[in-house]
């Protein structure tokens, strides 16, 4: 005699492993490593609709379709229970050659998942392209900025990329282009001129208040160096009788007074940097810094066993990075408040992209340009940092001309 199948209350054959409950929601059982697992839903098929006031989800012949796939692949099912945030704090828990900066960075994007439970807390299995593009999106809404979306979503994708690998999904849902959900806002930071950047400088030196500052001014238009770096320099950095400058570290800071000493950003950055013989203006302003220097201090700042750094503030702390933007900001906004010709958007960064392009101007070759502002390949500083203005094309258009 053949076993009677079992149906549902709709009169629908039921499949193995498949059953109902007296309140009409639907189970698979099946079977993983010798353990009995279960996977629910309101919904049989997906033309079935869910119960008014009940939590949609995909319907179990769907669910069921995926289990059996991932089990004839060996993907370990639901996730192997890890919601995004238990994966991304696995993941950056196995990063332990990163420096500070980066578990800083780790931190603060785990914080982010924190505070936004409902993405957080959903199993990675559940997690597909869309709803990652959507959850990106939703950061953008709330305010988070095309910079900070994409250092969380360079912790999302590695993470994803690793369940993979570890068999826990089949497919990385952050494998897309950035570009398709955030709009590249990017402010482009074009070198300033000459004149501006003369004008700028004359402006800074006879200032009452940024005068102070006009030695750090111009030393960061005319090395190139990196903020981070700047704020590292030590007396024992700059050997002005070789006319030269050291740069081996970077100094950060997070806040609360937390400040730390981290190695250059890549290899290619260890390098040393030369004060021209043409550039005595510059020569001064480290002779300038290093005699106020010379003069002892109470509680001289050591930050991992460095000290001596050529700029401090009134409390006889190191100056850092978002000090020194703030300076050029303000100073920025002061100046265009006098003058009729405005000057357009200048940070640290932009004195590294004029001092780059200066030196393109001035003909250095590529080669030499990338080991002064220590970049990794020579296409950083083709593509990125020099800016050719129509009046560089016309001269070198003119003087190529046969």
């Amino acid at each position: 005699m053949s076993r009677q199948k079992r149906r549902d209350n709709r009169n629908r054959v039921l499949l193995v492993g498949e059953s109902q409950k007296p309140n009409g929601m639907y189970t698979y059982k099946y079977q993983e490593n010798g353990k009995s697992k279960y996977v629910y839903s309101w919904r049989l098929v997906m033309s079935d609709v869910t119960p008014t006031g009940k939590k949609d989800k995909m319907c179990l012949r769907e669910q069921e379709k995926i289990i059996k796939a991932n089990l004839e692949c060996g993907i370990v099912s639901q996730g192997g229970g890890y919601t995004v945030l238990e994966l991304v704090k696995k993941y950056t828990a196995l990063r332990t050659d990163v420096k500070e900066n980066t578990r800083v960075h780790y931190a603060y994007v785990r914080n982010i998942l924190v505070k936004d439970g409902r993405f957080a807390n959903r199993r990675i299995d559940t997690i597909k392209i869309s709803d990652a593009k959507e959850w990106l999106i939703q950061l953008g809404k709330d305010g988070k900025s095309r910079n900070t979306i994409r250092n969380v979503r360079g912790v999302l994708k590695p993470a994803f990329e690793m369940a993979v690998r570890d068999d826990l999904i089949r497919k990385n849902p952050f494998s897309f282009p950035l570009a398709e959900v955030v709009k590249n806002e990017y402010e482009h930071r074009d070198a300033l001129t000459k004149q501006q950047e003369k004008s700028f400088l004359k402006f800074i030196k006879h200032d009452d208040y940024f005068s102070e500052f006009y030695e750090g001014f111009y030393i960061l238009f005319h090395t190139g160096l990196r903020i981070s770096e700047f704020c590292a320099l030590t007396i024992d950095d700059v050997d002005l009788k070789e006319r030269s400058v050291s740069v081996d570290k970077q100094l950060q800071y997070r806040g609360k007074h937390k400040y730390w000493i981290d190695e250059v950003k890549t290899y290619s950055g260890k390098r040393t940097i030369p004060i021209p013989l043409n550039d005595e203006e510059l020569y001064n302003c480290f002779q300038k810094l290093l005699d106020e220097r010379k003069t002892p201090i109470k509680n001289e700042p050591v930050v991992d066993g460095v000290k001596g750094f050529l700029y401090l503030s009134n409390t006889h702390k190191p100056l850092v990075g978002y000090q020194w933007a703030k300076k050029f900001k303000y100073a920025v906004e002061k100046y265009n408040s006098i003058y009729k010709e405005p000057l357009p958007k200048i940070t640290p960064h932009v004195c590294r992209h004029t001092y780059c392009t200066r030196q393109w101007q001035r003909g250095l070759t590529l080669k030499t340009i990338q080991a002064l502002m220590g970049h990794a390949s020579v296409e950083i500083t083709m593509d990125t940092y020099t800016h050719a203005t129509y009046q560089d094309i016309v001269r070198e258009v003119n003087q190529t001309v046969s």
